[in-house]
């Protein structure tokens, strides 16, 4: 096990329990082609970004991934690392307008552009869904909009079938209870399923596609005996 990247601040007492240092752990191809852990740790509000949340994306032995906070305006940043510990701030989030905020979700690599979602920013303030190259020029392809009907907070990764993306928000839509969406590179949104009380609620996690169906789960539901004990559903697209 080695360090690959760690980034100590010195973080004000009167903050208390937010300075809590987040850690991830990357599984990387070490020279020999074994498979090695590798750490770094980020603290809150750290300039690096701090508080990662989802998996690394490989993109030519590369390592990029997001923050969900921290970054110039403590909004969260999409960065890259090598295996070597080599760091960079790809991007910050909220510094230009209408920018998306506080990214949870993992990257995806369509030909070498990056996709990701934010949880909330953009234009509307309930997210987007936002294109980056390696090099860090960003492009908001959707916001979500203020009145929520369209899905409130995407909070999982984008799932690219045949150059159209699919996702879930765990809230908005016609019943405010989460959405199944699709969205075009060119940025036509497209609910294609509002959640309601009995056939589940509030989906955090995104979808998977089998033969033309989509695959997911929803947090809740009130199927059996009013409890919300959660489902996976299908939905054909």
């Amino acid at each position: 096990m080695s360090m690959v990247h760690s980034t100590e601040l010195r973080l004000s007492a009167a903050m208390g329990p937010v300075a809590r240092a987040a850690t991830i752990a990357a599984r990387c191809l070490a020279s020999q082609g074994a498979v090695s852990s590798n750490y770094f740790t980020i603290l809150v509000k750290g300039a690096d970004g701090s508080l990662p949340q989802a998996p690394l994306l490989n993109v030519n032995g590369v390592l990029y991934g997001t923050t969900t906070r921290g970054g110039e305006l403590n909004e969260g940043t999409v960065f890259s690392i090598t295996p070597a510990g080599d760091y960079e701030t790809v991007h910050s989030f909220g510094v230009t307008q209408n920018d998306g905020q506080e990214p949870t979700s993992a990257l995806i690599n369509v030909q070498g552009l990056l996709y990701g979602t934010t949880s909330s920013g953009g234009s509307g303030n309930q997210g987007t869904v936002f294109s980056i190259t390696t090099e860090g020029s960003e492009n908001i392809v959707y916001s979500f909009a203020a009145s929520g009907r369209n899905g409130i907070g995407p909070a999982a990764a984008l799932k690219n079938v045949r150059g159209v993306f699919y996702s879930t928000t765990p809230s908005g839509g016609a019943n405010d209870a989460g959405t199944v969406f699709k969205v075009t590179k060119n940025g036509k949104e497209t609910v294609l399923h509002s959640f309601v009380k009995g056939d589940g609620v509030n989906p955090v996690a995104g979808v998977i596609a089998v033969d033309g169906t989509l695959y997911g789960t929803a947090f809740g539901s009130n199927a059996y005996k009013s409890k919300q004990y959660g489902n996976v559903f299908s939905l054909a697209p």
